[in-house]
């Protein structure tokens, strides 16, 4: 929770997301300053697209210095940050791309629970070094939320990019779909889809028929700006609004 009231005079209040946020330690994001300036640059391209909640969410991977040291930047401009990883899952025709989304106590300031869960899956050295984007956790969707519910610390999922290539709707069948809907993992850690634009159409899975799939476990439709710079950050119609009324992981 903030220490500040600036953002909430009034009680609960619409403030904007960015459930997809990439930072200099994932292969696809560049940065071309110094070093010592990147995490003021950073949080200054959140700040300047007035966006107050976000998730660092690289792929296959979690840097905890570097999550730490953004995290006390933006802590000062009311800004909050949620620690996650883009996870690539062995689901459906190729892979699908979850946004896990965990909660503070997954994170210490020497210590973090997310990477030891990442090595004892992908079963390598370490993830914070590792790039890593083509590799694929060994466990479908429900398995890898079996695993992550194991370690007794909270957390949720927005399947990613959900239209396109590792997306949901684009990897996972319409059967598939309506087994996923009935399980109680999905329903209750699943609660988000992001980058959702097609209402209907014949020829691909979209909004209209992936609801009569998943029916009443079809989750809230979010986004996220999965930036490849800072230039790119908070980029048009890629974020969301969230009524809270603190800043705080339960909040969200």
């Amino acid at each position: 929770m903030t220490e500040k009231n600036s953002l909430f005079p009034n009680g609960a209040t619409w403030l904007l997301s960015d459930f997809h946020l990439h930072t200099k330690e994932d292969e696809k994001f560049s940065f071309g300053g110094d070093d010592e300036s990147y995490v003021k640059t950073y949080i200054d391209a959140l700040e300047n697209a007035n966006i107050r909640i976000g998730v660092i969410a690289n792929h296959n991977k979690f840097h905890t210095k570097e999550f730490n040291e953004l995290c006390e930047e933006a802590r000062k401009r009311d800004i909050l940050l949620l620690p996650g990883v883009e996870l690539s899952v062995a689901e459906g025709k190729g892979d699908v791309h979850l946004l896990v989304v965990f909660a503070p106590d997954w994170v210490a300031a020497d210590y973090d629970y997310i990477n030891p869960f990442l090595t004892k899956g992908f079963q390598t050295r370490t993830r914070e070094k590792d790039q890593g984007e083509k590799d694929v956790f060994p466990f479908n969707v429900i398995e890898t939320i079996d695993r992550l519910k194991e370690l007794k610390k909270d957390f949720f999922i927005i399947c990613a990019h959900v239209e396109d290539d590792n997306g949901f709707f684009m990897e996972v069948g319409g059967g598939r779909m309506e087994t996923l809907g009935r399980n109680s993992s999905f329903r209750e850690k699943i609660l988000g889809f992001q980058k959702v634009r097609t209402e209907d159409e014949p020829k691909k899975p979209c909004r209209k028929r992936v609801k009569e799939w998943l029916k009443e476990a079809y989750p809230a439709e979010v986004d996220g700006s999965n930036p490849g710079n800072c230039g790119e950050i908070g980029r048009e119609y890629s974020y969301s609004y969230l009524k809270v009324g603190e800043l705080s992981f339960d909040a969200v």
